[in-house]
C-alpha cells in the first residue's frame, strides 16, 4: 500500500528541465503520467507520449519536445515510477532533451 504522505512529498519532484519546460511525474494515478510546465501552461503526457491534457496556450513546439523526451526516456521514466512505488526513494533525475 502507498504511504500517501511520503508519496505526496515526492509527487511534484522535478526530474528534468529543458527548453524552459519543467518535468515532474504523478506517482499516484492509475495511469502514470508526466507533467510538463512552461510558464503557467501545463501538459500531461502518458508514458507512451500520448497527450492526456494540455493547456490551450501551451506552445506546440514545447509540447513536441515533451513528447519526444518521453519517448526517448520511456524506460527511465518507468523505472523511476517503480522506484517510487516499491522502494519509496527519491526519483532520479533524467537527462534533458538536447536540441
Amino acid at each position: 500500500m502507498y504511504n500517501m504522505e511520503y508519496i505526496g512529498e515526492l509527487r511534484k519532484k522535478v526530474i528534468s528541465q529543458f527548453v524552459g519546460v519543467t518535468i515532474d511525474m504523478d506517482y499516484i494515478l492509475c495511469i502514470p503520467s508526466i507533467h510538463g510546465k512552461y510558464k503557467k501552461e501545463e501538459i500531461t503526457v502518458d508514458f507512451d507520449g500520448n497527450i492526456r491534457s494540455i493547456s490551450d496556450a501551451f506552445p506546440e513546439d514545447k509540447a513536441a519536445c515533451v513528447i519526444k523526451w518521453v519517448k526517448l526516456h520511456k524506460e527511465e521514466i518507468k523505472n523511476n515510477h517503480l522506484r517510487i512505488n516499491f522502494s519509496h526513494t527519491e526519483p532520479l533525475m533524467i537527462e534533458p532533451l538536447h536540441i
